[in-house]
């Protein structure tokens, strides 16, 4: 995976330096549960978690396309493991049955959601659970009659929001959130809105669930441009994208202060073995390591064009 050493913004400039994790492996057999321990459906998640997201549309490179686009995602499951995938535009049918016959996920995962947004995760560490749609819904219309976010805004159908609860000494909930951001008909301005809009959705959501965020997924609109409207309360990681997807960089992470991530990067496609994998998706898949916040790591406040020199200087070290 190409990587760049990362730089985490929030609205106000706080930059933070993440640095690599260990790369020791540890193997799990088969038979046990890798990273959880339950009991009567209690779980202790074992951090950090490997989260990807990855817009999987493409268009069409002759007959067979179909199969090598599910061959090519399984490689990148396959070859990275991650306990968290976040889709965007998956239009198949959940991740059984005749489409991936030829090119089986490992049977531990679970798929929820929808072809615009979607979760799949590593049951062997973890459940997520579902809030109810008619909970979701209540809460944004509550938020539309107060004039708290646009009276078009409607990311239900744009996004899979999914609740991953620990317990232990240091409990923890968090709202896992696949994004797919509106572009069709939707002019710049319209979309940093909905960015807005859709930041503080989701600051409701986690403050009624007393939940941290992690959130990630195509939103459809540059990095750079939306830099400024990050909400205090969340945490933008930059990475530098590929050369193919360079002034295209729209997909990304956030989080809230909760959580942390480290080694964000792009996954690169041609390491794969696919021999044109670029025809057959649009996006590079973008990887990161999902850790708890160390209660001494602080978010340092600094003015926002120091954080703007350090992502270029991010850049061109990469």
């Amino acid at each position: 995976m190409a990587m760049s050493h990362p730089v985490n913004l929030s609205n106000d400039g706080s930059t933070i330096r993440t640095t690599k994790r260990n790369q020791k492996e540890e193997k799990v057999t088969e038979t046990a549960a890798a990273g959880i321990h339950t009991s009567n459906a209690i779980q202790y998640v074992d951090f950090p978690i490997h989260v990807i997201s990855m817009n999987v549309s493409g268009g069409s490179d002759g007959l067979g396309t179909a199969t090598r686009r599910t061959k090519l995602i399984a490689d990148v499951v396959i070859s990275n493991e991650p306990g968290i995938v976040l889709f965007q535009e998956f239009k198949w049918q959940g991740i059984k049955g005749r489409a991936w016959k030829d090119t089986p996920l490992p049977g531990h995962y679970v798929y929820t959601g929808h072809s615009e947004a979607s979760i799949m995760y590593d049951t062997r560490r973890f459940q997520l659970t579902e809030l109810p749609q008619t909970q979701l819904q209540a809460t944004l219309d509550e938020m539309k009659r107060k004039g708290e976010v646009s009276q078009d805004f409607t990311p239900l159908a744009r996004s899979c929001v999914r609740l991953l609860e620990t317990t232990g000494q240091d409990q923890l909930k968090v709202l896992v959130v696949s994004w797919h951001g509106f572009y069709k008909g939707v002019n710049e301005p319209k979309r940093e809105e909905q960015f807005e809009d859709l930041q503080i959705y989701l600051k409701k959501l986690s403050e009624r669930e007393h939940a941290a965020i992690l959130l990630g997924g195509d939103f459809n609109i540059e990095m750079s441009l939306i830099i400024s409207s990050v909400l205090p309360e969340l945490i933008l990681y930059g990475y530098t994208p590929s050369e193919r997807r360079e002034g295209k960089n729209i997909d990304y992470f956030m989080t809230s202060p909760e959580l942390t991530l480290a080694d964000v990067g792009y996954i690169d496609l041609t390491r794969t073995n696919d021999a044109n994998p670029y025809r057959l998706l649009d996006h590079d898949p973008i990887s990161a390591q999902v850790d708890r916040r160390k209660a001494l790591e602080k978010v340092i406040p600094l003015p926002k064009t120091f954080a703007s020199r350090e992502i270029e200087a991010s850049e061109r070290a990469s």
